[in-house]
């Protein structure tokens, strides 16, 4: 009985912290909405560009996850909540990217497997030069048809 509920226990916590844990090599994805965000073989910094009043840029953790998997993701959380935009393509990097630049990354999985990067600077020159680092670290991934 006993070890019955340490393996339950065991496995509650494998889930959690896997879950909830980011090393250097977690893949994250941040879904492009824009066709000026990308050319046709890359990321541009308009992937990674947020308006001045944000202090966050969404992603979401897609280790272990296939592609179909993936971009249904983007069609149940991020179309609902952006009805009048479509999900052009996505952009794909490691977290090491992202720690390497000095900022955070904190999961907040809500919804599921969504993560925020955060520590951003508040002056525009620095948050663009952040774009086109991330904008560089990160590879394009199209679907075919865009998603509405």
């Amino acid at each position: 009985m006993k070890m019955n509920r340490l393996q339950r226990f065991y496995t509650t916590l494998k889930r959690f912290i896997s879950k909830s844990c980011i090393g250097p090599q977690t893949l994250l994805t941040r879904f492009i909405l824009s066709k000026q965000a990308y050319k046709k073989d890359r990321v541009l910094p308009g992937a990674f560009t947020i308006k001045e009043s944000e202090t966050e840029i969404s992603v979401f953790r897609i280790d272990g996850l296939s592609d179909n998997v993936i971009w249904e993701i983007g069609k149940n959380y991020i179309i609902p909540r952006r009805p009048d935009r479509h999900i052009h393509a996505r952009a794909d990097l490691e977290a090491l990217a992202i720690m390497e630049l000095g900022l955070k990354i904190r999961p907040d999985n809500n919804p599921a497997r969504h993560t925020l990067i955060t520590n951003l600077p508040k002056e525009k020159y620095e948050r663009q030069e952040i774009a086109i680092k991330l904008s560089e670290a990160s590879r394009l991934i199209l679907p075919s048809p865009p998603l509405k």
